[in-house]
């Protein structure tokens, strides 16, 4: 009886340091969403400043249809979420801004703006680090047979390496991946 006992504490510790092990995980990949979220906002904030700079006249310390001359303001240069510099200087067509976690630097956004103020159509968005991922959908080919997940979607963080390995191991059907 004392053995059975015994072992059902160290069943109940093990289940009970896997729950916080899991919990602490979700945690984890909350904060790093918010904080993708937040950065989102912040450029989406920085975009519709520089547009509005393009818009207004030369004579009113503006762009005069150009994003040329533009600088961060310094009040949106930094804040909670991230330090935010122009990563493609501004020309008449485009502009483009990239955002810098303060939770971790390998952690990027970027975005690239048009003449009309909103993200390009190809490659206006990109993200780095943590922010990367991969949608893998329920069903994908996978030399000649399906690759079947057990829920409808899965999130996974994708990092460049593991990018590569999956092109390499699904060729083709690494184009029906969603990346956000």
């Amino acid at each position: 009886m004392g053995q059975q006992q015994l072992l059902l504490i160290i069943l109940g510790v093990i289940i009970v340091g896997i729950a916080i092990a899991v919990g602490l995980s979700l945690f984890s990949a909350q904060s790093v969403q918010a904080n993708k979220d937040a950065i989102t906002n912040d450029l989406n904030n920085l975009a519709a400043n520089a547009y509005q700079y393009r818009i207004r006249p030369t004579s009113m310390s503006g762009g005069g249809n150009s994003y040329a001359g533009y600088t961060i303001p310094t009040k949106l240069q930094t804040n909670e979420n991230a330090s935010y510099t122009i990563s493609t200087q501004g020309s008449a067509t485009g502009i483009s801004f990239m955002g810098t976690s303060i939770q971790n630097a390998s952690n990027t956004g970027q975005v690239s703006i048009g003449t009309d103020g909103r993200s390009l159509p190809t490659g206006g968005w990109s993200y780095n680090g943590e922010f990367f991922y991969v949608r893998i959908l329920s069903r994908l080919p996978s030399g000649g047979r399906d690759f079947f997940c057990p829920f409808s979607e899965w999130d996974i963080p994708l990092h460049s390496s593991l990018l590569s390995q999956l092109r390499g191991t699904w060729g083709s059907a690494a184009a029906q991946l969603s990346f956000y």
